[in-house]
């Protein structure tokens, strides 16, 4: 977990998606035999997008893996060294150094890190952010004092001064989640809302769909491992956001769910009553065909889903509360029309 201060706020802290580098890769760096992509410490730094549009509620994934300096490759011997003494990230107005956004992690141990920065700085959360061009940071320090740092550029779009809502410690409790078949809303107790473009079952195009029957109908919610999850009433679980991480090198959630598949974080949905099917998450829709009946959201959405999935991960409340609810076909095909806009 990371904690974002300059202040005494805080930011989410995740593990970063495979979808950006390969499995192979991944083990590579946590080993620190990758050849040195970047620095002893520091490898696979990311900041996705490179743009940010704060009135779409969008938000940007700041990513990086800390070597395991101490293992040698293929992690048959240890080596001797000095290990991490502390891990932070930091967002400045390029120019100027005066407005600051810091990322600390409590616990600094090799692997996956990210933090999700929403465009607001430390000194002023409810101030709309500027447009313009901003410094990412990371630094690592090590436990004989050296220091290893990196940066990134992020450019924040926002021209008509919008302040960002719903935002994480805004003090505003999440309302609900409403998926429609076509869209996931979630709105905080002020009316504040994201959008993000979803989508439940398998599509035409998926590979494990060998009726290339469009699954996403609600007529086919009754289908396991193919249908839409059903309509009805379902909840999250406060601190109920998982992440994966690279175990003996395989790309796997806590469960031992494949992570490529998954992307790079997810939230179990709970049925208020029990029914013949469960086990569904909130998560990216990698690969865009399509889930097995779990809401998964659209990849071109994922700056959207970074800042939803930030403030399920930060909220306040002992349980948010999801609703499904499939229009008929004809309105359907509205939701489904309007939501491509």
């Amino acid at each position: 977990m990371s904690s974002s201060s300059t202040t005494s706020s805080s930011e989410v802290s995740l593990q970063a998606t495979s979808r950006r580098f390969g499995v192979g890769l991944i083990a590579a760096t946590l080993l620190g035999c990758d050849g040195g992509r970047e620095g002893p410490w520091i490898a696979a730094f990311e900041v996705a997008p490179s743009v940010i549009h704060i009135d779409r509620g969008e938000s940007a994934r700041i990513s990086f893996v800390i070597r395991d300096r101490r293992a040698a490759a293929a992690g048959f011997a240890r080596a001797s060294g000095p290990g991490v003494q502390s891990i932070e990230s930091y967002v400045t107005f390029e120019g100027s150094g005066h407005r600051q956004r810091t990322f600390l992690w409590s616990e600094p141990k090799s692997g996956y890190k990210v933090a999700i920065w929403d465009g607001t700085f430390a000194d002023g959360r409810s101030r709309p952010p500027a447009t313009g061009s901003y410094r990412v940071w990371v630094i690592v320090t090590d436990e004989s004092g050296h220091s290893e740092r990196f940066s990134r550029r992020i450019n924040v779009v926002n021209p008509g001064g919008a302040p960002v809502l719903p935002r994480t410690n805004s003090g505003r409790a999440l309302r609900e989640l409403a998926f429609d078949g076509a869209r996931a809303v979630l709105v905080d107790e002020g009316g504040n809302s994201v959008h993000v473009r979803a989508v439940s079952g398998l599509l035409p195009h998926n590979p494990e769909n060998n009726y290339r029957l469009d699954y996403t109908r609600p007529v086919y919610q009754a289908i396991p491992d193919r249908g839409p999850i059903p309509e009805g009433e379902y909840f999250i679980l406060r601190n109920a956001v998982q992440y994966p991480n690279v175990v003996d090198g395989e790309w796997r959630y806590p469960s031992g769910a494949e992570g490529e598949r998954w992307g790079p974080l997810r939230a179990r949905l709970r049925p208020m009553k029990p029914g013949s099917r469960d086990d569904f998450f909130l998560h990216l829709d990698v690969a865009g065909d399509g889930t097995a009946g779990c809401i998964g959201a659209h990849p071109d959405d994922e700056a959207k889903f970074n800042q939803m999935m930030a403030l399920i991960h930060w909220m306040t409340n002992d349980t948010l509360k999801v609703t499904v609810d499939y229009p008929n076909e004809n309105e359907r095909r509205l939701v489904l029309a309007e939501s491509t806009r």
